[in-house]
């Protein structure tokens, strides 16, 4: 790889110093593509829908005097209600309302949040404009989109440079407090300077590059890399943009051949052979899409293509793993996302030429429910018409070893369970966690994040109590890779075995997860210390809905708190409603979930245990999700439970035989599941047995 990187230096450099490189523009719509767009635009409806759009949010502004703030902006994830921990509300620069109870909250860093938002939303601008420019022929919109960016290299180097927490140190910025923002900015403003080179001065050019491009890329980007990050792909792209713009083979080098952090680097280092985004979020995953896709596409202009099969398992990865509905779980700093809506997926089909790839573009996103649109700029720009019919393939259930995913798939039932890398800062600490979906809905969920700005998203969202999976002595667990040392399916289930890796240092947990037919997830959960010492073990459950009714001989009793002293995490405090009961028998809970009623039933134990039913974090803290606790406390523990899946269905018997096996008595069938999880041959094994 580091060979092929030295050519690819060497090229550019030979290239740049030759005058090689294609005229402007040159980074994204080249002349040679006008034809293709001005076809869409005679033919397709929502490309001449889209035209008008832009036309109509652009055309009221281009008489108004141009007005850029006063000040650099302030971190994003500031501008949330300290107290419920939700997204405030913008009524105006200096009103912002918390959704929930209606508090307003005015001054810094609020209204400098919303100073960030307008500075992004004036290179929007520029790069919007600079297309309308070239699209339309208009010199209005162009002559706009220069006002804007001359107006910016005027003042760029006036803003004080600043990081989140108002200092002048990196990975600060001038428009914005950190140099992701920076980057993103500048990538839009070089965009939209490329499609207007046509009516811009070699003055004005050299002032876009001596006070705008350059001071932000030398003084901001550049002094800060971050190895392979999400955020290092949006500053190589605003880097390698640059250096396209102003034929700079220094900077291309930077950006494009680094071997520690340049755009080849990232994808062919950041990306798992799964396809996945090293960084384990799904959300990010996306984000780092979207950041590498500027430079990709300019680079395949300019005759450097990195279209790899690395790119290629990036688009692909999310459609093969996602749940039945194209949902994608709220893993390590993310929220339930999809690929479905995602204008990338324009770029991905045309670029690769792969049927699978439409299916995003056609299919209805399945949280918002907005029907398929193709109103976005990369379908106008490189929309595929007409649009292949994708392959209609069941997927089965799948084993991920890279990303580290084990996903159990029956019919509408889908359960994915986590055990690989951590994930770098965005990781969660949540070894063989899972999320579970089935008719359509997910009974069981990752919490996801909050806004980074505030106490909840370490104090919760990241802990190991706010997932499904189980802590020690109340304390999160550590970074660790785990591992699946078997996975196995048959007709009518599959299974794995997960290991946490050394997520604690006196511990070991490992997770044995089987599904029966579609209408069942049971679990063998085994805890064995290292230091034969008693140590409080605590297994923890979030389905979505509401809990119902307990049975009539269960005497649950309010209790303030599930803790030890001293209580080792944060995240207890955030629990509410709170009941207890202590049992040596099998227990089984009903569940108001969004499909009806579900349950989940925990076997007979081998040791009194304690549980712990009430509410955690959802969405914010008055978002209350239901949680389960089931505590232990010894040298060794083993949890044998289940849950169902589809509404109306009696609950399983769950009959232990060992701690490593048990019988399941579920829906006319009896299933003898056995999980050897130690020795040199970890198996796990599924049998049904025949009714007597």
């Amino acid at each position: 790889m580091l060979f092929r990187s030295c050519i690819l230096v060497c090229f550019l450099a030979v290239s740049l110093s030759q005058g090689a490189l294609p005229k402007h523009p040159r980074l994204s719509l080249p002349d040679s593509d006008m034809p293709a767009v001005k076809d869409r635009l005679a033919k397709e409806d929502w490309a001449k829908a889209y035209l008008k759009e832009l036309q109509t949010k652009y055309d009221p502004t281009l008489d108004q005097p141009i007005h850029l703030p006063d000040r650099g902006g302030q971190w994003f994830h500031y501008y949330a209600c300290p107290i419920h921990g939700v997204r405030l509300r913008t009524e105006s620069p200096t009103r912002h309302v918390c959704p929930i109870d209606g508090q307003v909250f005015t001054g810094y860093p609020y209204d400098d949040c919303v100073i960030t938002m307008v500075h992004l939303q004036l290179a929007e601008a520029v790069r919007d404009l600079g297309y309308l420019y070239h699209i339309t022929g208009e010199r209005k919109y162009g002559e706009r989109a220069r006002d804007i960016a001359l107006a910016y290299a005027d003042k760029y180097l006036s803003y004080a440079y600043h990081d989140i927490h108002n200092e002048p140190k990196v990975p600060g910025g001038r428009v914005t407090p950190q140099t992701l923002d920076e980057a993103i900015w500048l990538i839009h403003l070089a965009e939209g300077v490329d499609q207007i080179w046509p009516i811009l001065t070699p003055p004005q050019i050299q002032s876009l590059k001596t006070k705008l491009f350059y001071p932000c890329v030398r003084g901001v980007i550049l002094p800060q890399h971050m190895g392979i990050h999400n955020i290092q792909c949006w500053k190589d792209s605003a880097v390698g943009l640059t250096g396209l713009l102003f034929d700079d083979s220094e900077l291309l080098k930077d950006a494009v051949n680094s071997t520690e952090h340049g755009l080849r680097a990232q994808i062919h280092l950041g990306v798992t052979a799964d396809g996945q985004w090293d960084e384990g979020s799904w959300a990010y995953h996306f984000y780092a899409l979207d950041a590498m896709l500027p430079l990709t596409e300019a680079l395949r202009i300019c005759g450097t293509d990195l279209y790899t099969d690395d790119l290629h398992r990036m688009f692909t990865a999310p459609i093969l793993m996602a749940m039945p509905d194209g949902r994608l779980p709220a893993f390590n700093d993310s929220d339930t996302t999809t690929a479905d809506g995602d204008p990338a997926y324009e770029i991905g089909l045309a670029r690769f030429h792969d049927a699978l790839l439409a299916k995003p573009i056609i299919t209805a996103n399945p949280t918002t429910h907005a029907p398929p649109s193709r109103q976005n700029l990369p379908a106008l720009l490189t929309g595929v018409s007409p649009l292949p019919d994708p392959p209609q393939e069941r997927f089965a259930s799948e084993n991920y070893p890279a990303s580290g995913y084990a996903i159990l798939r029956s019919g509408n039932t889908w359960m994915c369970l986590k055990y690989g890398p951590h994930g770098g800062g965005h990781g969660h600490y949540d070894k063989l966690s899972f999320v579970l979906y089935a008719d359509g809905k997910i009974l069981a969920n990752d919490p996801g994040n909050s806004p980074y700005g505030l106490p909840l998203h370490n104090g919760w969202h990241k802990t190991t109590l706010a997932h499904n999976t189980i802590s020690i002595d109340q304390e999160n667990q550590r970074e660790s890779t785990g591992s699946c040392p078997a996975f196995i399916m048959g007709k009518d289930f599959s299974a794995c075995l997960l290991d946490g890796g050394t997520v604690y240092p006196n511990a070991k947990i490992k997770r044995a997860a089987f599904l029966l037919n579609d209408s069942a997830a049971v679990f063998i959960d085994q805890v064995t210390t290292l230091d034969h010492q008693p140590h409080v073990i605590d297994l923890a459950y979030h389905p979505d809905g509401k809990w119902g009714n307990p049975a009539d001989n269960q005497s649950w009793v309010s209790v303030s708190a599930p803790a030890t002293q001293p209580a080792q995490s944060a995240a207890y405090t955030y629990l509410r409603d709170l009941t207890t009961l202590k049992m040596t028998q099998s227990l089984t809970l009903p569940i108001n979930s969004p499909i009806g009623t579900t349950f989940i039933t925990l076997a007979q134990p081998e040791s009194a245990t304690t549980y712990f039913r009430g509410t955690g974090v959802g969405k914010n803290i008055t978002d209350r999700v239901p949680i389960l606790i089931a505590r232990r406390s010894g040298e060794s523990a083993t949890f044998m439970w289940a849950v169902t899946t589809h509404a109306g269905m009696k609950p399983p018997i769950l009959v232990p035989q060992s701690t490593t096996s048990m019988q399941v008595i579920f829906n006319g069938k009896t299933w003898q599941l056995r999980a050897d999880a130690d020795g040199a041959d970890p198996k796990i094994e599924v049998h049904q047995v025949a009714n007597p």
